[in-house]
């Protein structure tokens, strides 16, 4: 089918036109070409082109100054739909994945060297409308993520390369879209966890599916215009979140989707369409005009023309009124610097006409001007952040000011939105403010304004009493905004200010101090703590509070014994509470309801310490004082005090004993610990494991040698063992904090050679002296502590 010397003329007639020897911006294909990429094939860091065709590849070389050698024509079974440039085998060269529509597979062109000898075609595979590829579940090989008819499907590669006739992949994963087909489909990590995530088009709808570790789920989605058929991703207005870019080829638009981030939450604005020209068929992102903003180049299939979208730093656009004319029918635009002068280069792909239109350098000389409007709102005249009290005598004022620029007698929408987090309120909400008051639908300050200048004018005013039995006290963002329309009634642009503001009662600068003492037997001065009782002791209760700034506000008293105690084998945590009758009961009870607190200088109440053993049982009590208290606002403030001690204790005269034992035969490392309880048994103690290696190197500094070391900690924790220090240090340097914490807590008993743990000698590192550390801090319920602790060491060889 292809002949040498057709060869030989389209490589030719290449070289002329881009060499700029020709006029002509067109080139002819030997067939009808149906997609292509542009990639690095043969290693030189300069843009090549591979184009599919019915029948062939065609692979172009670039040189570097935007000229081309080729093309290499490879045979092709089959009628490519999509074509992708990815290292499949993981050898550091480009290939090629293509979707073969006509035989219904996923095919594979490998790069030797620059060369595409063979096809392995994936027999399991269906052909698809749209690829990404990536290493999805980072086991070091390419994956594929395919947009078929109804569902996203994941193919995961085996990395197996060499085999015949075997599958490369294997798919176990597939994701329905409610609104298939799928038309497009992209990857980034949306939500910022770490995750690349996919998206789709599909309908007239736009989907995000977050990648979790169990897989992909659908997190986001958006209503697009009629039959998107393209998509791009980046951050057009520069706040660090991705925002999507969609080519909706019915409706002759492109929609910007803005994209929203709350903590890993990801989500779109409302978006905004810009009319471009007839039937839109694929669309990519440069910055034309050396603004540092990236704009939008779009193909139009329908009247075979290529349109720019230029856009500034607020990711907003504005239609150029150059536009390029393209051969017929322009399935696909690309964009690169073919030549690295610094200036974007664009290849349309034209169906219509079976060529290639190459545009060489498109820059803009200026940037459109088309000058937002300027708006600023202040809330009682400040912009914030500001503090608002509640008192009947204040209000919260709106005002504004709007400068209209070249957006005079348009049409828009203004809204005045609060965005709000309060007190008694879980999650975020959003009220709106309208003319008929606060409400939290969505709804618009005023319809259909025509805009022109405005300026100081008050706009809303609420006194902040009613703003805090309406709506409460907290954090408080007032956003105002102007959504401008065209004559369609169709968003095209938007602009907002915000201001910061808290609604809050009186200011506490000075919180209240609440003292909680114990005494025994009336013997000295109340201390914090700890003593010790038995049960033929008195226990006497000391509070006092001063509530400064806090005087008058609504109070709730909590006074509760939270006590560890012996429970069998086991210790547990119980909590009671004192009641207002000097009774006990089981749980957190207020003392006192509703109390206006005022200067307590003394608050007395004793306890028979054999009352307390008859209900709670021996243990290690604290006794603890806790303030609710709520101004005005119904902020809510809370403040306590504890003293602690221990009732009922017995005599230890020999705590427990623990013996670390270490054996490292056979290329392991196993360690085993053995306890004889004594007078500690049935006690809590706490239980910690850690291992410490050491060494010492050599190093070079100011022309010596010296001695550093070599520290390496890892502890035992409740989800397992965790690296504390891996590190080398110099002979002076100091050694980096850390705390070795508890992994349980264990009622003491007798243990023989109880295994901690079994490694490979590799587990830890070479060369190095090793301990192994175990035991306890065992809590008498006198409040004592007694430490029991034991190591083994080896030298780690293996």
């Amino acid at each position: 089918m292809w002949q040498k010397k057709s060869i030989l003329f389209i490589g030719l007639m290449l070289l002329l036109i881009l060499n700029g020897l020709g006029q002509a911006t067109e080139l002819s294909l030997p067939g009808a070409p149906t997609c292509a990429t542009i990639s690095d094939f043969d290693g030189d860091s300069k843009s090549d082109m591979a184009i599919g065709t019915d029948g062939a590849i065609l692979i172009y070389l670039g040189n570097g100054d935007g000229s081309f050698s080729g093309p290499t024509i490879i045979p092709f079974t089959g009628l490519p739909n999509v074509i992708r440039a990815a290292d499949v085998n993981g050898d550091g060269r480009t290939d090629l994945v293509v979707s073969d529509r006509e035989n219904g597979k996923i095919k594979f062109l490998l790069n030797e060297y620059g060369e595409f000898s063979s096809i392995h075609t994936e027999n399991d595979s269906r052909a698809a409308n749209d690829i990404v590829g990536y290493d999805f579940n980072a086991d070091g090989y390419f994956d594929m993520a395919l947009a078929e008819n109804n569902a996203v499907s994941i193919w995961y590669g085996l990395g197996d390369y060499n085999s015949k006739g075997k599958a490369w992949f294997f798919s176990w994963e597939n994701y329905p879209i409610p609104t298939g087909p799928l038309s497009a489909i992209g990857k980034a990590d949306f939500n910022q966890d770490g995750l690349v995530d996919l998206i789709v088009t599909a309908g007239n709808m736009l989907y995000v599916l977050t990648q979790e570790t169990t897989g992909f789920t659908i997190t986001a989605q958006a209503q697009t215009g009629y039959n998107p058929v393209a998509l791009a991703i980046a951050d057009f207005n520069q706040d660090w979140v991705l925002d999507v870019v969609v080519a909706n080829k019915n409706s002759n638009s492109v929609g910007i989707f803005y994209g929203s981030l709350e903590g890993v939450l990801y989500s779109f604005e409302t978006p905004i369409y810009y009319p471009v020209g007839y039937s839109p068929s694929s669309l990519a992102i440069a910055d034309f005009n050396s603004d540092n903003c990236l704009d939008v180049v779009v193909a139009c299939e329908g009247e075979n023309k290529i349109y720019f979208l230029l856009g500034n730093k607020l990711g907003n656009f504005a239609l150029s009124s150059e536009s390029l004319s393209t051969g017929e029918r322009p399935v696909q635009i690309l964009t690169t610097d073919f030549d690295s002068n610094g200036k974007a280069d664009l290849v349309t792909v034209n169906k219509g006409t079976n060529t290639l239109s190459l545009f060489k350098d498109q820059e803009f000389a200026s940037q459109i001007s088309f000058k937002l409007p300027e708006m600023d709102v202040k809330v009682n005249g400040e912009d914030g952040p500001l503090n608002l009290y509640v008192d009947s005598s204040n209000n919260m004022e709106v005002s504004g000011t709007l400068v209209p620029n070249d957006y005079q007698g348009l049409k828009a929408d203004v809204y005045l939105l609060l965005e709000t987090r309060v007190s008694g309120e879980t999650e975020p909400k959003t009220y709106y403010i309208t003319s008929a008051g606060i409400v939290e639908g969505e709804t618009a300050f005023v319809e259909d304004w025509n805009i022109e200048a405005f300026s100081g004018g008050l706009l809303y005013s609420i006194s902040t009493t009613e703003l805090a039995d309406q709506v409460g006290v907290g954090f408080y963002t007032l956003i105002a905004k102007l959504i401008v329309k065209n004559d369609k009634g169709i968003t095209v642009n938007y602009v907002m200010d915000a201001v910061d503001f808290t609604l809050q009662g009186e200011p506490v600068t000075e919180f209240p101090e609440l003292d909680i003492k114990i005494r025994k037997n009336g013997e000295g001065e109340p201390l914090d703590g700890p003593l010790s009782f038995t049960s033929q002791d008195e226990i006497e209760i000391f509070g006092s509070l001063l509530p400064h700034d806090c005087q008058g506000f609504l109070t709730d008293v909590y006074l509760t014994f939270t006590v560890t105690r012996p429970s069998g084998e086991e210790a547990e945590t119980v909590t009671y509470s004192i009641t207002a009758d000097g009774g006990l009961v089981e749980g957190v009870s207020p003392l006192i309801e509703n109390w206006y607190a005022t200067d307590v200088p003394e608050y007395y109440l004793t306890f028979a310490a054999q009352d307390l053993i008859n209900t709670i049982g021996t243990g290690f009590y604290s006794i603890v004082g806790k303030l609710v208290l709520k101004d005005r606002a119904g902020f809510v403030y809370y403040v306590s005090d504890s003293a602690e001690f221990g009732l009922g204790g017995r005599p230890i005269s020999n705590p427990a004993t623990v013996t670390v034992t270490v054996d490292t035969t056979n290329e392991r490392v196993k360690a085993y610990v053995s306890v004889e309880a004594n007078d500690a048994a049935g006690l809590p103690a706490f239980a910690y494991l850690w291992i410490q290696c050491w060494g010492t190197y050599q190093y070079e500094e100011d022309n010596e040698t010296k001695t550093g070391y070599i520290l390496f900690t890892e502890q035992y924790t409740t989800e397992g063992w965790e690296v504390l220090e891996n590190k080398k240090y110099k002979e002076d340097e100091e050694r980096e904090d850390f705390t070795i914490d508890p992994f349980t807590v264990w009622a003491v008993a007798d243990l023989t050679d109880y295994p901690l743990f079994d490694f490979p000698r590799s587990y830890l590192p070479y060369g190095l002296t090793c301990e192994v550390h175990a035991g306890f801090i065992i809590k008498n319920w006198d409040g004592m502590d007694y430490s029991v602790f034991d190591c083994d060491s080896f030298y780690n060889v293996y």
